[in-house]
């Protein structure tokens, strides 16, 4: 490295990259007895060599046909999920098939054709690999190592590395694009800053506190009569799907990522979300405070959610519990507003209702008495063979934002959060209570989400903003 910036300054040109490859440390046959295999350990020779010795032409090269022979620490094979690691460092990609079968004469990192009987990257490994590269931005340089075996022709092997490649490709959804634009976690949100939370939780716990109290707060809920409002209370009710992924929302590190993304925004109001994330934005918030002297959290709406008993699929989920935030914490945390679900199932579980009932309106006269605004979430639900499901028609919707409207000793600092159903003016008439648009599962494109909300935000002047997930 040193050589090539010398030589690169001389010729007044860029200094070439080298890029060190990760291998096994096997002492077999077909094995490559490496001296840097797991990936912990190149990541630190990387890390070393671009951030101490200066040397941002040095990276690593990672090959998915030595995935499956390189052993971690616990003497485990790697896998996919190891990219997100390696990102930052990431020069050069090779897509090759390797054997683990001893018994194989092709026994090892022999890179054999992709279709090869005995091969073990399967279908789904190639494809778990390519969407790792995509959920990590990588705009690299992509190879394919691959060798004949007795038999073979070259030009067939090379056609099938291709269409397993393109099959992986094609396999990875991607939910949509605005225009060019893909979002990608870490570019947003490093991993060094989301390891800080921990460290100040561990630390300094009180930071959560000081940031709630030295955030300039807004003197009015909304600045001119609207809202748009980011909700992201999910994960603590036991919803952690998106789309066929029944977890996607259960990663902290790009749940939070996107949160922060959205929150930036000017134009975003705030956020409605549970104390666990609440207090991790406080503490990030306390992280550009301290070196920037600013805050994203100033001036924004902080909803606080209070009750996540109703837990998705459990036998009483309709028993919906104050369980997170409490009026009185929303105050000492110099928060804007409350939030609580309510569902009624007139079947089923109709007592479970009739106790939510209860547990929210006390939830709201606690709030009453410190002037919290309240965002009431009534929605009518019925019990399928796939769970409870939003009943979405506009007569059943009436009828739960009547029963709603009610609940408390005063609905003088009531706003109501329903999804768009058609019949829409008819609904919004239904109350004179301020409306928050919700935008319901997801569908992959939000287009339909988008044109509800337009749709819903003409039914009626009592609508004035969406509260959104």
């Amino acid at each position: 490295c040193n050589y090539s910036d010398v030589e690169g300054k001389k010729l007044n040109r860029r200094p070439l990259n080298f890029i060190l490859e990760l291998f096994d440390r096997e002492n077999k046959k077909g094995f490559k007895d490496q001296l840097v295999g797991p990936s912990s350990e190149a990541i630190k020779i990387a890390r070393e060599v671009r951030h101490v010795f200066g040397h941002r032409n040095f990276g690593l090269m990672y090959d998915l046909s030595h995935m499956l022979l390189i052993k971690d620490n616990d003497g485990k094979s790697e896998t996919p999920g190891v990219l997100k690691a390696l990102a930052p460092y990431l020069f050069h990609i090779h897509i090759g098939n390797c054997v683990i079968d001893k018994n194989d004469p092709y026994y090892g990192d022999s890179h054999v054709s992709m279709d090869y009987r005995n091969g073990a990257v399967s279908k789904n490994i190639l494809k778990e690999f390519v969407k790792a590269l995509v959920e990590i931005g990588y705009k690299g340089i992509i190879g394919f190592e691959v060798a004949t075996v007795k038999g073979e022709v070259s030009e067939s092997v090379i056609n099938i590395h291709k269409a397993y490649f393109d099959d992986a490709r094609n396999s990875v959804i991607v939910n949509y694009a605005l225009g060019s634009y893909a979002y990608v976690n870490r570019k947003f949100m490093p991993e060094q800053l989301f390891d800080m939370i921990t460290d100040i939780r561990v630390a300094k716990p009180y930071a959560i506190y000081d940031e709630a109290k030295a955030r300039r707060k807004r003197e009015n809920l909304t600045l001119d009569g609207k809202l748009l409002i980011l909700a992201c209370d999910h994960p603590a009710r036991c919803v952690t799907s998106v789309g066929d992924d029944p977890i996607k929302m259960g990663s902290r590190f790009e749940y939070l990522g996107r949160i922060l993304r959205v929150l930036c925004h000017e134009e975003v109001d705030g956020v409605m979300t549970t104390p666990d994330i609440m207090d991790e934005l406080f503490i990030i918030s306390g992280i550009f405070r301290e070196k920037t002297g600013k805050s994203f959290l100033d001036d924004k709406v902080l909803v606080g959610c209070m009750n996540r008993s109703g837990l998705a699929g459990f036998r009483y989920e309709m028993d919906d519990r104050m369980t997170a935030y409490d009026a009185e914490t929303i105050v000492n945390m110099r928060m804007d507003a409350a939030k609580i679900l309510l569902r009624l199932d007139k079947y089923r579980h109709s007592k479970e209702s009739i106790m939510t009932m209860d547990y929210c309106a006390k939830a709201i006269d606690d709030c009453n008495k410190y002037d919290i605004p309240v965002m009431i979430e009534p929605l009518p639900v019925e019990h399928t063979e796939d769970g409870y499901k939003t009943k979405m028609d506009k007569d059943s919707l009436i009828q739960t934002i009547g029963v709603a409207s009610a609940l408390g000793n005063s609905s003088r600092n009531h706003w109501i959060k329903i999804p768009y159903v058609e019949g829409y003016s008819d609904v919004v008439k239904s109350t004179t209570m301020p409306i928050l648009m919700l935008g319901g599962a997801s569908e992959g494109s939000p287009v339909n989400t988008l044109e509800n909300f337009e749709r819903g935000m003409g039914a009626g002047r009592n609508v004035r903003g969406v509260l959104v997930g």
